[in-house]
């Protein structure tokens, strides 16, 4: 805490100096109470007589404005207690204090007031600076002031001292007049006045600096206090015969024993400090309403003795600024707020904290104005304004200076009622509780005498949790906090909340939450986190989180949605892992049942080979997939249809599906059309087979599947390499050659020209249409088909075939 920030504490009102004056028998008349904070503590010290209020009211004179205005706060209260139970905690450090400032000015012959002693050891030493007449105290003074406070005390110890010692011999040596002899006589005397001076504080008489050195010591011995290290040192120096002994002891080893006098007394002091930190820690845990205060202890005694002190002296009053947390489920991150004086409410706060958020929950949790042992809840930046009840209406209200208004402003810790936190017993309505209900404050019980006590949520709307001062709670905190299945899934926040534009964000152990106004907050996790994170998480075109991490309708999954304008989402498999699916593919994967119709996407949306088109592939029906590309727009290809068409090169081959898988008109099969004149046909007995160009045309013209059948071989180049053809189900084929063009064959006819070789045989290819030559009532039909070099008729009744060569 050492080097800390002074936080800013608004002066003591009139009823606080009122209160103070009150506890040493002063009554405070104008003269008292016109006065700053800092002089009306000198003034009360000056008349005070009790030993721990003079030590602490010297110690705070000695600090800030800040440590002024606390000890009339609270300070003056906590001493008197002491000073009655003969307790002495202030003031062993203010005797050290004082005897090292004191000593110090004796050095240079400077008989310090009691006043200069009160003063700061900044002020103490420009005090020193303006008295001091040696050059080289002048400047070592001047440079301590410039510096901290242990710089200071460094100066006080050690550092005036040597610099007047150095005065001192440039003096002597600058005597022209004086032999060797007289200046060696002279720099004796002046090691001895410095001796007794900074270490005795005693101004020595001319007798004593011309004492022989074994006499000197002796005088020190007398003067020392037993048992000191100054003493024992002194004995020591006195059992020896040798004169540079004595030398030594008078120009050096009294200082250094001096120096042991006081790290022993620092050190039992530092000891004293400490239990007394521990002390104010333990009284704070019991309290329930001082966590700050108890965070504060913890940390001044892992930060070393200079923090403990600090903590001592202003520390544990800066550290009792708090908030007042509801517990009730649901609305977790309201609190007590004070920024108007009428009737108390509780509220949340804004989503999006503005500049001074959270004052208006922050309370000074002090002492019971009525009773010490209970707690009194002061606005933090309107002295002498506090939380009390009227009527039983809670309220916010500056003290009339009554103990009516003393006991309606005491508030009891007693134990959560709800198991929880911290409950607050009013002390002038005995077994009623704060209690917050339609967002009002009461002084309520669970009797059902009067509308505000309702036993329904009674334990839970009058039990609080202390939280620290200016508390924020955003719309993400909020969230986590009011929602158990938030918290079991994030774990606790790992770091603070962060801030990008209209985004804020918060990391917590097992994921992130996002929020924005028109998003609200959502949260994510594992890897569909993971994956928005590799996108560029809410800097990346799939926008901000507009779902927490789902599970999917089938139960195997999870997903995020997106704020894209055209939509975005994220799902997760174990078989396939997260991949992103946005825009129109995602629009016509969900009209397509999404994971329960075409499965889990299996890649992210990606661009096609040809850098034309866009595509996901999903793991649905056999394989899916729904391409792409401004011409065709976005059509769905699964299953063995899909396979086939990535056998014929996809895209590259057959260009983009132009419709989704379709029913066949019979019922049976299923086929995609394809943007470059194609579509593949299949059915549960012939398998996917492409048809395409001319022969399809033909094919349609036919009336396809209905009349002809299912394709079953894709197209096929002729083998007299000339020509191309597809076969179907229905004992026909579609051929098709450069000088012919495509014509269907099929029955009987088509059975005798395969026979004769195809289109090898001296027919060559059809060049017409199967067609009715003539029909026999109830016996069959007559067809007729011409071919390149000849004609073929079939007779259905008798199966006669009839080949006419040209």
């Amino acid at each position: 805490m050492a080097g800390q920030a002074e936080a800013v504490v608004p002066e003591a009102s009139l009823e606080d100096k009122v209160r103070a004056a009150s506890r040493l028998g002063i009554v405070a008349g104008d003269d008292l109470l016109v006065l700053d904070d800092r002089d009306f503590v000198f003034a009360l010290w000056r008349q005070a007589t009790g030993e721990e209020v003079r030590a602490s009211a010297e110690l705070a004179l000695a600090g800030s404005p800040a440590d002024c205005t606390m000890w009339i706060k609270v300070g003056i209260h906590e001493a008197v207690k002491r000073d009655q139970a003969t307790e002495q905690r202030d003031a062993e450090t203010a005797r050290l204090a004082r005897e090292l400032k004191r000593n110090a000015a004796m050095v240079i012959g400077i008989e310090p007031t009691p006043e200069m002693l009160v003063l700061s050891y900044k002020d103490f030493v420009y005090q020193l600076w303006k008295q001091a007449t040696g050059p080289k105290v002048k400047a070592a003074a001047l440079e301590a002031f410039g510096q901290d406070e242990t710089a200071q005390k460094k100066f006080l110890a050690e550092g005036i001292r040597k610099a007047h010692e150095q005065d001192q011999l440039d003096a002597i040596e600058q005597d022209k007049q004086a032999s060797e002899a007289e200046k060696e006589h002279q720099k004796a005397r002046a090691a001895k006045q410095r001796a007794m001076r900074q270490v005795l504080g005693v101004e020595p008489t001319e007798g004593m600096l011309e004492l022989s050195d074994d006499n000197f010591i002796r005088e020190v011995w007398n003067r020392a206090t037993p048992d000191t290290e100054v003493h024992a040192a002194a004995v020591t120096a006195l059992r020896s015969s040798d004169p540079a002994v004595w030398k030594h002891f008078i120009e050096a080893g009294i200082y250094q024993a001096s120096d042991r006098d006081r790290a022993n007394a620092l050190k039992t002091q530092e000891e004293a400090d400490r239990r007394r930190v521990l002390e104010i820690k333990a009284r704070a845990e019991k309290s329930l309403v001082h966590p700050a205060l108890v965070e504060a202890a913890e940390a001044a005694l892992a930060a070393g003795p200079d923090a403990v002190s600090r903590f001592l002296r202003a520390g544990q009053y800066e550290a009792l600024l708090q908030s007042v947390e509801v517990t009730t489920p649901g609305i977790r991150g309201w609190y007590v707020r004070n920024g108007a004086d009428g009737p108390a409410h509780v509220s949340r706060g804004k989503d999006v904290p503005e500049d001074g958020a959270g004052a208006d929950a922050t309370w000074r949790i002090v002492p019971g104005l009525a009773d010490s042992n209970c707690h009194s809840l002061e606005v933090a930046d309107r002295p002498n304004v506090y939380l009390r009840q009227e009527n039983l209406r809670v309220v916010v209200a500056p003290s009339d200076g009554s103990d009516q208004f003393r006991r309606d402003a005491t508030w009891c810790s007693r134990p959560g009622l709800n198991g929880e936190g911290v409950s607050l017993e009013s002390l002038s309505t005995n077994g009623r509780f704060l209690r917050h209900i339609n967002a009002q404050l009461w002084a309520a019980n669970d009797s059902g005498q009067n509308w505000f006590d309702n036993p329904h949520l009674f334990k839970e709307d009058a039990t609080w949790q202390i939280r620290g001062a200016n508390p924020v709670v955003t719309a993400i905190e909020y969230r986590w906090r009011n929602e158990e299945a938030i918290r079991v899934r994030l774990g606790n926040p790992t770091g603070a909340e962060q801030v990008d534009g209209d985004v804020r964000w918060r990391d917590f152990e097992r994921g992130r939450m996002y929020w924005t106004r028109e998003t609200g907050a959502h949260q994510m996790g594992g890897t569909v986190f993971e994956k928005y994170s590799k996108f560029g998480g809410h800097k990346s075109f799939l926008g901000l989180p507009t779902t927490d991490e789902m599970t999917t309708p089938d139960g195997i999954g999870r997903y995020n949605h997106f704020s894209r304008k055209d939509g975005a989402s994220i799902y997760w498999s174990p078989s396939t892992g997260a991949h992103a699916v946005w825009g129109g593919i995602r629009a016509k994967w969900a009209e397509l049942g999404s994971e329960k119709g075409l499965g889990y996407p299996t890649t992210d949306e990606t661009g096609t080979a040809d850098g034309v088109g866009r595509y996901n592939h999903f793991n649905g029906r056999g394989g899916a997939s729904i391409y792409y590309s401004p011409s065709t727009g976005i059509h769905a290809v699964w299953g063995d249809i899909r396979a086939k068409w990535a056998e014929l090169g996809s895209e590259k081959g057959l260009g983009y599906p132009t419709t989704d898988e379709t029913g066949t008109a019979d019922g049976v099969g299923r086929y995609n059309d394809f943007s470059k004149d194609a579509s593949i046909y299949w059915s549960p007995s012939t398998g996917a087979h492409v048809i395409r160009g001319a022969i399809r045309s033909e094919w349609e013209k036919n009336a396809g599947e209905i009349r002809l059948g299912y394709p079953t071989t894709d197209e096929t180049a002729t083998p007299d390499g000339i020509g191309r053809y597809n076969h179907f189900s229905k004992n026909a084929s579609v051929y098709w050659s450069p000088s012919t063009g495509a014509h269907a064959v099929s029955g009987g006819i088509r059975d005798k020209w395969a026979s004769m070789g195809w289109e090898r045989s001296s027919l060559g290819y059809p060049v017409s249409r199967v067609t009715v030559k003539g029909i026999l009532p109830g016996k069959g039909t007559i067809t007729y088909q011409e071919f390149q070099n000849g004609s073929i008729e079939h007779n259905s009744a008798t199966g006669e075939t009839i080949v006419k060569l040209k």
